[in-house]
């Protein structure tokens, strides 16, 4: 059983994470142009480790392999939903009778749809 109203939470709460993400990422990129230290996009990094500044590097460092992690999860996240999704979408169809006749390959290797008026061998 699935707790309705915990997932309606972390969803809501999941939301504002996300926009305080963009925000903060508009918020650097700012930054970052205004620093006039001519980072260019995908050369942040290397430009951080000409400042000697090893405190900023590390929590440069440890932000890329958070926001790493957090996109590897979301995505094994959306594979959990998009498949309980099909789930629940095909047992709908068998529950209102709207059950499609599975398509299979036949002896020439073209698809075919077999249903319950086709033969499938013969004996």
């Amino acid at each position: 059983t699935r707790n309705t109203d915990q997932i309606s939470l972390l969803s809501k709460h999941k939301t504002q994470t996300v926009q305080q993400l963009e925000s903060r990422g508009k918020i650097k990129a700012r930054l970052i142009a205004e620093s006039g230290l001519g980072i260019k996009p995908g050369h942040v990094e290397e430009k951080l480790q000409t400042l000697n500044d090893d405190d900023l590097v590390n929590l440069w460092q440890t932000s890329r392999e958070k926001m790493q992690q957090c996109k590897d999860t979301n995505q094994v996240n959306g594979s959990i939903i998009s498949r309980s999704l099909q789930r629940t979408n095909k047992l709908m169809t068998i529950i209102r009778g709207q059950n499609k006749t599975q398509n299979l390959y036949g002896q020439q290797g073209k698809e075919q749809s077999y249903g319950s008026t086709h033969r499938i061998g013969q004996a």
